[in-house]
């Protein structure tokens, strides 16, 4: 044999072994590596799942919706993960290029979309303590992650303009499959999350002939809020008696796939003119003013403005428990809309 042939010969012989091992299925699913980052790997994913069913577990005892298939999703995700490097494909990924695609794929494409959709980083602003819950959702809710989940939860997006739309519809939430929809929505995309409210209440979904487009709530107002008592010229005793007039806009929500221009304070318009009715009909007397609170940091409250809220000043940033004015809550603008040319009069009679 020609000594050039020699090293192709060997190798040619040294490998059959190693290529049956990798080419085997038995041996892909049952070789699990052992080396020490493979541990480490396998550690970490378990320690995420964990940490993720725990955070769920706390949801469900303080009572807010988590959805099952969100969960699904992650643990999925996860499962992925260790099968793409934990399993027999991290074994032979560099002795077979079709494991070695194989791992990629999953990596890649795979796993990420089905981490997104179980929606960790929303998990855990919503499990965890305050201190904690404001500084994730204020990261959560940043541009980039707000918008990055919207190609994954629809397969199209939705007309840029109002009149391809089709038409928009309040509608009142009554039954069981509304609420859960409702509550899946806000819980999911509302940068405050879902609670649940206290008292008199209404809730909206915003529909159109493409689908839903958003949410409202109104509930209980404010029991103390010094720009609005001052503007209608409240004394205690007064305010306790007719507070039940004021509603508070709790919750309003467009979901960020849908980018309609001027579709925001359409919607509060169209609430403002709808509620009274609606509330007359659920509680026996209609409201005649409207609140709601805007992060200034946050939000410009531009659309307010647009469908003629009114702007009357700004919350001092502590908490109904802020006992020692430590300024724990992000200052808040705040809206009033009349639902009553009289209402000053109607909220300090006597």
């Amino acid at each position: 044999m020609a000594p050039s042939l020699v090293p192709v010969v060997a190798t040619v012989v040294a490998r059959p072994a190693t290529s049956g091992l990798h080419a085997s299925l038995h041996g892909l699913l049952t070789g699990f590596p052992v080396d020490g980052p493979t541990v480490a790997v396998d550690a970490a994913l378990a320690a995420l799942a964990g940490l993720y069913l725990a955070g769920v577990r706390r949801l469900r005892r303080r009572a807010r919706p988590w959805s099952p298939q969100t969960t699904a999703f992650f643990v999925a995700g996860l499962a992925l993960v260790f099968v793409a490097l934990g399993s027999g494909v991290a074994r032979y990924d560099d002795v077979s290029f079709p494991v070695h695609m194989t791992q990629h794929v999953l990596l890649m494409m795979a796993a990420p979309p089905l981490l997104v959709l179980g929606r960790p980083v929303r998990l855990l602003a919503q499990a965890s303590a305050r201190p904690v819950q404001l500084s994730v959702v204020h990261v959560a809710n940043g541009r980039i992650a707000r918008y990055a989940e919207a190609p994954l939860e629809l397969g199209f997006t939705f007309p840029a303009t109002l009149s391809a739309l089709g038409g928009v519809e309040l509608v009142v939430v009554s039954t069981k499959a509304q609420s859960r929809r409702w509550r899946e929505l806000v819980a999911s995309y509302h940068y405050l999350g879902y609670t649940p409210f206290a008292g008199a209440q209404l809730r909206y979904l915003v529909e159109c002939p493409l689908g839903t487009l958003g949410a409202l709530g109104f509930a209980a107002s404010a029991w103390k809020c010094a720009p609005r008592d001052a503007l209608i010229g409240w004394d205690e005793e007064t305010r306790k008696a007719r507070l039940h007039l004021v509603v508070g806009n709790a919750r309003f929500l467009i979901l960020p796939q849908v980018r309609v221009q001027n579709l925001a304070s359409v919607i509060l318009a169209r609430a403002a003119r709808r509620l009274p009715a609606d509330w007359q009909a659920a509680y026996g007397y209609e409201p005649v003013l409207l609140e709601t609170f805007v992060e200034s940091d946050r939000f410009s409250g531009a659309s307010y403005r647009a469908a003629n809220w009114i702007r009357v000043g700004q919350t001092k940033g502590r908490g109904k428990l802020d006992r020692y004015h430590e300024h724990v809550l992000p200052v808040k603008d705040v809206y009033l809309y009349p639902l009553h040319r009289d209402y000053r009069a109607i909220l300090s009679a006597p």
